[in-house]
C-alpha cells in the first residue's frame, strides 16, 4: 500500500492547485477555436446543401415552365366538361383562332356548300361565303368578322349547352351554326395534350389530340402565346389537314 506524507500530499494538491486554472485558461482560449472550425463546417454543409436544393429547385422550376402551355389545354378542357365558356376563352383566344385560320375555314365551308351539307346555314352567310371574292378585301374582311361572330356564338353554345362535354342540358341558340349542334355526335369532345414541340419566351407550339368519344380522334398541332403570365391558344397550325380529317370521319 502507498502512502503519502502530508507534505506531499501539500505539494501535489498545490501542483493540481496551479495547473487547474492554467487549463482552464488554456481551455478557454482554445474553445472558441473549436466552435468557430464547428460553425464554419456546419456553415459549409448548409451551403452545399443549399446549393444543391437550389439547383434542383430551378431545374424543377425550369421543367414547369417548359411544360406550362399545356396548363393551358387542361383549362380549357375544364370549361367544356364544367359548361363554363369563360373559363374555356381564359385558355383559347377564339377570336384569333379564327383570324389565323380563317382562309382555310373558308374554303373549307364552301366545299361543304358544294356538296350540300351546308344548306341549312343562315341564308345571309352561305351567300357570303358562296359570293365571296377573294380578290375583294372589304368582302373578305366582312366575312371574317361575321365567321368570327357566328363561330364564338356556337362554340359558347356548344359548351353552356353542354353539347361538348357529351351531356345536352337543353336547346341553346347557336346563331346560323344551330343546326350544326343537332348533328353532332354526343359523345364528349376531349382535348388531350401530347408534347411542347417548341418554346421560346412567349411563344409555343404544342402537339395534342382531339377525341370526339363518338366522332373520331383528330391530331392537332397549336400555336399558343402568354399573355399577362396566361397561357392562350391563338392558332391552330394544322387546321387545312384537320378540317379535311373531319370531313372524312376522323380515325
Amino acid at each position: 500500500m502507498i502512502s503519502f506524507s502530508t507534505a506531499s500530499r501539500r505539494t501535489g494538491a498545490a501542483f493540481i492547485s496551479l495547473r487547474i486554472p492554467a487549463a482552464r485558461a488554456a481551455f478557454s482560449a482554445f474553445r472558441p477555436t473549436v466552435l468557430a472550425a464547428r460553425a464554419a463546417a456546419c456553415l459549409l454543409c448548409m451551403a452545399v446543401l443549399f446549393s444543391l436544393s437550389g439547383h434542383n429547385f430551378a431545374m424543377a422550376a425550369e421543367a414547369a415552365r417548359a411544360q406550362a402551355p399545356l396548363e393551358a389545354l387542361a383549362l380549357a378542357q375544364r370549361g367544356i366538361d364544367q359548361s363554363e365558356p369563360d373559363l374555356f376563352y381564359q385558355a383559347v383566344d377564339v377570336n384569333s383562332v379564327l383570324a389565323r385560320g380563317a382562309d382555310a375555314g373558308i374554303a373549307a365551308i364552301k366545299e361543304q356548300m358544294a356538296k350540300g351539307t351546308l344548306g341549312e346555314l343562315n341564308p345571309m352567310l352561305a351567300l357570303a361565303v358562296a359570293g365571296m371574292d377573294t380578290g375583294d378585301a372589304a368582302k373578305t374582311k366582312m366575312l371574317k368578322q361575321l365567321l368570327t361572330s357566328e363561330v364564338r356564338t356556337f362554340v359558347a353554345a356548344g359548351i353552356r349547352g353542354g353539347y361538348f362535354a357529351g351531356k345536352p342540358n337543353g336547346k341553346v341558340d347557336a346563331g346560323s351554326f344551330s343546326p350544326l349542334l343537332d348533328g353532332l355526335s354526343k359523345g364528349r369532345k376531349e382535348i388531350v395534350a401530347g408534347k411542347v414541340l417548341s418554346h421560346k419566351g412567349d411563344t409555343a407550339k404544342v402537339s395534342a389530340t382531339f377525341i370526339d368519344h363518338g366522332a373520331g380522334t383528330f391530331p392537332l398541332e397549336l400555336g399558343l402565346e402568354q399573355r399577362n403570365g396566361q397561357w392562350q391558344v391563338v392558332e391552330i397550325s394544322n387546321a387545312a389537314a384537320l378540317i379535311q380529317e373531319a370531313a372524312k370521319g376522323g380515325k
